[in-house]
């Protein structure tokens, strides 16, 4: 039919909290693709070297999701480059955008981080850090 299939695959623990475990992430993510997804959206799970796994044996591209509400723009960005840089395609975020002091700057930023590939140092220089 031509519509992709795109699996929102988000780990928690018994109290509801996200977990940021790359290889519960790992396993997640590569029995998503094998039910046939042709994308998925998740969380980041640091360290960088541990996600890069994550996006290898997915076999199919990676969102990554907005996560919970970070305590600043700085750390933020880190985290979208980190991702980015890990080999993940894209994002898909909300409040840590909304609710930032400055919208439109934070997603300038991470669009030039997907698309132009730039550093994080100039990353935060746009948003004046």
């Amino acid at each position: 039919m031509g519509i992709p299939y795109t699996l929102e695959l988000i780990p928690i623990n018994e109290n509801g909290k996200y977990m940021y475990n790359p290889d519960v992430l790992k396993v997640m993510c590569r029995i998503g693709a094998e039910l046939g997804a042709d994308a998925i959206k998740t969380v980041y799970a640091e360290p960088p070297e541990k996600f890069i796994d994550v996006i290898e044996t997915s076999r199919v591209p990676i969102i990554i999701a907005g996560g919970e509400k970070m305590s600043s723009t700085t750390d933020f960005i880190k985290t979208i480059w980190e991702a980015i840089k890990a080999g993940a395609s894209g994002t898909a975020i909300d409040k840590n955008v909304w609710q930032s002091s400055n919208p439109r700057f934070v997603t300038s930023t991470i669009w030039k981080i997907i698309h132009n590939k730039i550093d994080l140092n100039n990353a935060l220089e746009i948003l004046g850090v």
